[in-house]
C-alpha cells in the first residue's frame, strides 16, 4: 500500500535561473544522447532559459515560477516485498 502527497513551491524566476539553471552541467550528456538535435525539446534547438524569459514586457524579477512534485510513500512491508498483493 502507499499514500501520495503533492509538494508545491513558488520561486521568483530570476532566483531560479541564478540558483538552479545550469545547462553547462548537462551539455556533455545531452550531446551524447541519440536525440540530440533531433527532438524539439532537446538541444541545440531549445533556447537558453534566460533568452526564453527575456522577450516579455514584464521584468523577469517580477515573474514567479510554480513547481509541483508528486510523492509516493510506500509502507515498509510493501517496500521489502512482503506485501500480500
Amino acid at each position: 500500500m502507499y499514500t501520495t502527497q503533492v509538494k508545491t513551491a513558488a520561486l521568483p524566476v530570476a532566483r531560479w535561473l541564478d540558483a538552479y539553471c545550469r545547462p553547462e552541467r548537462f551539455r556533455d550528456a545531452c550531446q551524447a544522447c541519440p536525440d540530440y538535435g533531433k527532438v524539439w525539446s532537446c538541444p541545440p534547438g531549445v533556447p537558453d532559459a534566460r533568452t526564453a524569459f527575456a522577450p516579455t514586457e514584464v521584468s523577469i524579477s517580477s515573474v514567479t515560477a510554480l513547481f509541483g512534485a508528486p510523492i509516493v510513500i510506500y509502507m515498509m512491508a510493501f517496500q521489502r516485498g512482503k506485501s500480500n498483493l
